[in-house]
């Protein structure tokens, strides 16, 4: 939130319910979220201590250092940092953009004498991604430490599981210095529900053991992972008793969320590819039945279930034999294929739909383009992958693209890093970009497609009007019709702070989960006595300079 805003809210409380008013009306249930930021925390002490009267020019040259130090020096800050990277098969680090994104948040908080926590995840379980995170601490500590500035000291911590050798780490650091922890989920209390509609936060709270170890050691929960912000796991969602706010990129990409979800024109065409589809099946149900949507791509993954669980002819589906089948194994369920069943049952999907004509098919060393019909039909299907979209799904795409005034694009059409399959996702990104300078809105989110896009040569600022690091939280954001518990929670936190009702920026008729109560949400004990709200009873005005 820009501090004007901040500074305006504490000088007249009566303005944050003209908040919402200001913005455009929008049906999408996130669109008049709140969150808190450093500069809040900042500009509450600062209030406290009897100023009353400074400018945004006076906060950022005269006052956010030293009441900065005020305000987090000495204090345990917890950062949930989305530092999870794309990786080789190796296992090495093989892109540093969401280290680079991270810096920001550390850097200051650090320099205002914070002893920093870090949280962060790498890949899932059984991926050959989910590695440890002693090498992104070696990046983040090259990153932080440039030579012109006092150099910071940037621990690590490998051990997650006894609590006396976690303790004593914390406690030992020192002003201004940084811990980063482990890959989180290798913890399964970060990623366990126990039935099936789920723990609730204040559960989490109760029930984490490394939330019960942290927590009592912190000040702060700093949520800087937009990335992982739809998810309900407890190092997102856990620590209610802390108070929660967000980092500068997730400060950054929060902002960014509320212009897009206001500004879209449509109509709209969405392109989806890439391999992690259960992100994104509820905006594919909700464009297909949307009014303002006119097709829907479907590349990569979602292209080839599409495909598969769609009949042909009868009752009759395509068969892409045993390559293809084991690959869908490892990437998708049998829900997706069901979700993509029952929306070609209904005459939205099998209008707006649009799977791919052809593939770019890898048999042995050879790439040939096939159409669906003559993959079903070949006698070495068996051995087939395919690894892109053919020439002419590429033409009907693009010429579907050209005619829109918003594309939001999520993930890659192919593998494109292998030679041979870059042309399909060179071609569509090409079309984006012509899209975009004859006036559409371009959108894109995934930190993978980021890195697709730059090293097929494209420069990401001009290919996109609104380029997200998030992946599924983008979509979750664009989807519009729920709202992400890490998401609610920063809500409510932003509530308690400046005493609002606890629903305030949830629409009217939003109903939350069962056994979900915002105000076990929330720390217990209320606000930090030197962060209540302490209107005076005559303002002092700033010091002369």
């Amino acid at each position: 939130m820009p501090i004007i805003d901040v500074i305006e809210y504490h000088q007249h409380p009566e303005k944050i319910h003209q908040l919402n008013k200001s913005l455009p009306l929008s049906d999408n249930v996130n669109a008049y979220l709140n969150f808190l930021t450093i500069d809040d925390i900042i500009y509450r002490c600062i209030w406290n201590s009897g100023l009353r009267d400074i400018t945004p020019v006076d906060y950022n040259t005269r006052y956010k250092e030293s009441f900065g130090r005020k305000a987090f020096g000495g204090k345990t800050v917890i950062v949930r940092a989305g530092i999870d990277v794309p990786v080789d098969s190796r296992g090495r680090i093989a892109g540093t953009e969401r280290l680079q994104r991270a810096i920001p948040t550390l850097d200051e908080l650090s320099g205002y004498g914070a002893r920093i926590v870090v949280i962060g995840h790498q890949g899932r379980a059984g991926k050959y991604n989910f590695i440890e995170l002693d090498g992104h601490a070696r990046r983040i500590r090259k990153l932080i430490n440039r030579p012109w500035q006092p150099q910071k000291a940037v621990k690590y911590l490998g051990n997650l599981t006894e609590k006396k050798v976690i303790t004593n780490k914390i406690r030992a650091l020192k002003d201004g210095e940084i811990l980063i922890l482990n890959n989180i989920r290798f913890l399964v209390d970060e990623v366990f529900i126990m039935d099936k509609p789920g723990l609730r936060p204040h559960e989490i709270n109760q029930g984490s053991r490394f939330v019960s170890i942290l927590e009592p050691l912190c000040d702060f929960y700093v949520n800087d992972a937009f990335n992982t912000s739809h998810r309900k796991h407890a190092s997102m969602i856990g620590f209610t008793n802390l108070l929660n706010l967000v980092g500068r990129q997730t400060e950054i990409e929060m902002m960014e969320n509320k212009q897009v979800i206001h500004i879209i024109e449509y109509p709209f065409v969405p392109i989806f590819g890439g391999l992690k589809v259960g992100d994104y099946m509820g905006l594919i149900k909700n464009s297909v039945l949307s009014e303002k949507v006119a097709f829907v791509l479907l590349a990569g993954v979602p292209g080839i279930i599409a495909l598969l669980s769609r009949e042909k002819k009868g009752a009759e589906r395509f068969n892409f034999g045993k390559a293809t089948d084991e690959f869908l194994e490892k990437h998708a369920n049998k829900g997706v294929m069901k979700f993509f069943r029952n929306l070609y049952s209904t005459p939205l999907g099998r209008k707006k739909l649009i799977a791919p004509l052809d593939f770019l098919v890898k048999c042995d060393s050879s790439i040939v383009n096939l159409t669906p019909e003559e993959i079903h039909h070949h006698p070495k299907k068996d051995r087939f992958h395919l690894w892109s979209i053919g020439t002419k799904t590429t033409r009907r795409f693009v010429s579907l693209l050209l005619k829109a005034k918003t594309i939001y694009k999520k993930g890659p059409v192919g593998k494109c890093e292998e030679p041979g399959f870059e042309e399909p996702e060179r071609c569509i990104l090409e079309a984006i970009m012509k899209a975009q300078k004859n006036g559409a809105y371009t959108i894109s989110s995934g930190g993978d497609s980021i890195e697709i896009a730059k090293k097929l040569g494209f420069d990401e600022d001009n290919l996109f009007s609104r380029l997200s690091d998030a992946g599924g939280a983008f979509v979750h954001v664009l989807e519009g019709n729920r709202i992400a518990w890490p998401m609610l929670q920063l809500n409510t936190h932003w509530n308690l702070f400046y005493g609002q009702n606890l629903r305030f920026g949830l629409p009217p008729h939003y109903q939350l989960k069962p056994r979900y109560r915002l105000e076990l949400t929330i720390p217990q004990k209320g606000l930090p006595e030197a962060l209540r709200y302490d209107p005076p009873q005559q303002a002092r005005h700033r010091p002369d300079k």
